[in-house]
């Protein structure tokens, strides 16, 4: 009986294989040949079954282990089924197994509810049998063999939206992800924008609102786990670099650590929204040690960092850090000794004086990328701060570059 079952898995499984990989010929051959084993199937959906915590349940286990685990699960799963049309198998070297679904000559949307129903008593039934979830992805109805090769990738790869759905769902294919133009780019530059001046008010519930916001947008648009992660580890980034003030003593490189650790771990979306709502009642609470004042200098010389090279004027900045125009420029003056304009002037300056002698780029294009509009000002106000004009002042430090290396 033992070696009628484990011949009987190895046709099925190469059976499977033959029509998943679009080999249609091969599988008719195993069909014609193997009749006693009932593959007679019109296969209407492809289900693929995911053990969720495989991997983690496996770590450190050989093969032999993971074997198991997934012949237990293959066996409880057609044990579920017995009272449909259905063939299985594993699918070898994934946590998965794959079903094929004969809805047996019901209409499309008669069989779409019996996929639903399977999947269902799939997910349910295995609660009996094992502690961890399992999330199942189906395909789209297909009408004949040659739409298996179809079905087997949409079932696949409807797995992918796992991060976006939660685990131990059923997942349906979905609309390919939508561009990622420079439109959308932009947008996520102004969420961490608005991000920064929230923060920087002490205002959680509006940081909250625009972290789901944020992630709200990227799970409509589709995006892949990789891209959100990407995006969210950059905000987390950009985030602590802005509010980690000089001589703090708060260590906020190790919140960034560990809070990119998180996200890489991340198994949904949940995760990192967590994740990322921890990070802004961090930097708030840091925020709490600064007094109303200190507070508002170190926002605006953050915003200055930051943007620097934008179209920066007193009332943005004044708005940024929440006074008015001439009770922030007083205040600004007292504590820095210098007013807003020439602080902002000398950001600019410094952050140009490292791309003059760090890179060939030209000098009239550094001076529009660091916020200048006008060359003769920007080459006046860099010579009054360096004493030499700024081709002057390459020109010396390359010749200095060069003796040395001689």
């Amino acid at each position: 009986m033992e070696n009628n079952l484990l011949l009987y898995d190895i046709i099925t499984k190469e059976y499977i294989h033959n029509l998943i990989y679009g080999d249609l010929s091969r599988a008719k051959l195993f069909k014609s040949t193997f009749k006693e084993y009932d593959f007679d199937l019109n296969t209407n959906y492809i289900i693929t079954v995911m053990y969720d915590d495989f991997w983690k349940i496996c770590r450190n286990r050989d093969n032999q282990y993971r074997y198991n685990i997934k012949k237990k699960l293959l066996d409880y799963t057609r044990e579920i089924l017995l009272d449909f049309k259905t063939i299985s198998t594993t699918l070898t070297g994934t946590d998965k197994i794959i079903i094929f679904l004969d809805c047996q000559e019901r209409d499309e949307d008669k069989a779409y509810e019996l996929s639903e129903v399977v999947a269902e008593k799939i997910i349910n039934g295995l609660k009996k049998y094992i502690s961890h979830t399992v999330s199942i992805g189906i395909s789209s109805y297909c009408k004949s063999n040659k739409d298996i090769a179809r079905g087997y990738e949409e079932s696949f790869s409807s797995l992918e939206n796992i991060f976006g759905e939660g685990r131990g769902k059923i997942l349906r294919p979905r609309a390919k992800n939508l561009s990622i133009n420079k439109n959308y780019k932009s947008k996520i530059d102004k969420r961490i924008y608005g991000l920064l001046i929230k923060i920087g008010f002490q205002d959680k519930e509006g940081s909250y609102e625009l972290i789901d916001m944020m992630l709200d947008e990227m799970i409509i648009r589709n995006m892949t786990e990789e891209y959100i992660k990407s995006n969210v580890i950059r905000l987390i980034v950009e985030v602590i670099n802005y509010f980690n003030r000089e001589h703090s003593k708060s260590n906020l490189s190790v919140i960034t650590i560990k809070g990119i650790e998180t996200i890489v771990d991340a198994n949904n979306i949940s995760d990192i929204n967590s994740t990322l709502k921890k990070v802004v009642n961090l930097i708030c609470s840091n925020l709490e040690r600064e007094d109303e004042h200190e507070l508002a200098i170190n926002n605006a010389k953050a915003y200055v960092k930051k943007y620097y090279m934008d179209d920066i004027n007193l009332d943005q900045i004044a708005m940024v850090v929440g006074y008015s125009k001439s009770h922030f420029s007083r205040m600004f003056k007292e504590h820095i000794g210098i007013n807003f304009s020439k602080y902002l002037i000398k950001t600019r300056i410094n952050n140009a004086e490292k791309l003059i002698i760090n890179s060939d780029k030209p000098i009239y294009e550094i001076s529009i990328d660091v916020g200048f509009n006008d060359y003769s000002y920007f080459s006046k106000v860099f010579k009054e701060n360096y004493e030499l004009s700024p081709k002057e002042y390459r020109n010396k430090f390359k010749t200095s570059s060069y003796s040395v290396s001689k």
